[in-house]
């Protein structure tokens, strides 16, 4: 078990780059990202979680990379505090301005257990 929460605590990071996703018929600009490692192609951030990622990144950005932890690391910008988890597998965080962003089932291939919180920062120029 310890060994699963030092894995934990290591930064992740990968790239997110925008993507077209629908909903109710109209075509809405998503972010999304590719994690060769985990077998992730094209996993979309939803509406809230995208809205996040351009508020912060700039809405004329096509890329980024993201990088998380559940420990503060040096140069973090964004706290993300857990809030409710879903039937479905997924949590509900809350960010920067009282934002509400939703995180899929997918968030427990980078943490076994969904954290409290998690601090990020997005490079858009980046060399991490």
């Amino acid at each position: 078990m310890a060994k699963i929460h030092e894995l934990s605590l290591v930064k992740k990071n990968f790239e997110v780059y925008n993507a077209e996703g629908e909903k109710d018929g109209s075509t809405l600009q998503l972010w999304a990202f590719d994690d060769d490692a985990k077998n992730i192609k094209d996993e979309p951030f939803l509406t809230e979680a995208s809205e996040a990622i351009s508020a912060l990144v700039g809405f004329y950005a096509n890329k980024c990379k993201v990088v998380f932890s559940k420990a503060p690391f040096d140069g973090w910008t964004v706290k993300l505090v857990k809030g409710a988890t879903t039937k479905g597998g997924g949590t509900w965080y809350t960010t920067f301005g009282n934002r509400k962003v939703w995180l899929c089932k997918v968030l427990k291939r980078y943490f076994w257990l969904r954290p409290k919180a998690i601090y990020a920062r997005a490079y858009v120029n980046y060399e991490v």
